[in-house]
């Protein structure tokens, strides 16, 4: 995200976001017509969409991928039917992890994490959902394993910059204590380029441990397209924010989206 370019609105959504409550991904363990509704209804959407019949839920849920096939998103609608014409719900970046909570003819309605890392529910058609992670994974140090893994912590956008950069960070809202790796989900959604070389290239990693930023690593980004990236740490440390800085010749002229998931942690 380049806070220097943003315009008011999109501003406004970012700063709204930071204060919804945060909703975990119903788990594929689950299924049915009462805990689909349910799924939906947390998410605060279910008045925005047409809802499925009870049989169409499905039991149980499905997890899959989001898998643009042309640019680096999918389209969501409110109506179990694509290009309705009614306003869109927010896109589905490529490789973001959806729940089918029901199926509509050729659509499924999901659950999926927006660019501003709040759940959405919207339908979406099934083609742009696989079951394979459609984008490239990497590894930043020496591979760790902990004793414990938190699946998801609710994470939001910072207001600011951070270090030299003109760049947001994710916020954490506990912090994540010793902890030893996780997974970074990033993407550059947007390069406001027509030269894509100006902004492809390295990408540095940042944890914040609650007193300083620590350069923990970086991962190749040399092409468009989502990375899961492993970020193992040099030792046990408190996890309250993260960043990323581009190493690249336009480092603050894009719009990318970045979340993180499966943090490792050991005992005391």
């Amino acid at each position: 995200m380049n806070r220097t370019c943003w315009k008011m609105g999109i501003c406004f959504l970012l700063v709204c976001a930071l204060f919804l409550p945060f909703v975990p991904t119903a788990s594929a363990e689950e299924g049915g017509a009462e805990a689909g509704l349910r799924a939906v209804e947390a998410t605060g959407d279910a008045h925005y969409l047409v809802l499925p019949e009870d049989e169409e839920y499905l039991d149980p849920f499905q997890q899959r991928y989001v898998r643009a096939l042309i640019g680096p998103c999918a389209p969501v609608e409110r109506v179990p039917w694509r290009r309705s014409g009614r306003l869109p719900m927010p896109f589905a970046y490529d490789g973001v992890r959806a729940t089918v909570v029901a199926k509509h003819d050729e659509m499924s309605l999901i659950l999926y994490l927006s660019n501003s890392n709040r759940l959405r529910a919207g339908w979406i058609r099934t083609v742009f959902l696989t079951d394979e992670y459609p984008g490239t994974f990497l590894t930043i140090g020496e591979e760790k394993t902990g004793d414990d893994v938190i699946p998801e912590v609710p994470i939001s956008w910072s207001r600011r910059s951070f270090l030299t950069s003109a760049q947001n960070y994710s916020i954490l809202e506990e912090p994540v204590e010793n902890c030893v790796s996780f997974t970074l989900d990033y993407q550059l959604i947007s390069e406001n380029t027509e030269i894509h070389s100006k902004v492809l290239g390295p990408r540095t990693v940042y944890v914040n441990s609650g007193t300083e930023w620590i350069e923990i690593g970086t991962f190749d980004y040399p092409e468009l397209g989502p990375v899961l990236v492993q970020v193992n740490l040099p030792e046990p440390m408190t996890v309250a924010a993260i960043g990323t800085i581009a190493d690249c010749e336009e480092p603050n002229v894009f719009y990318f989206r970045q979340y993180a998931i499966d943090f490792q942690t050991v005992s005391d």
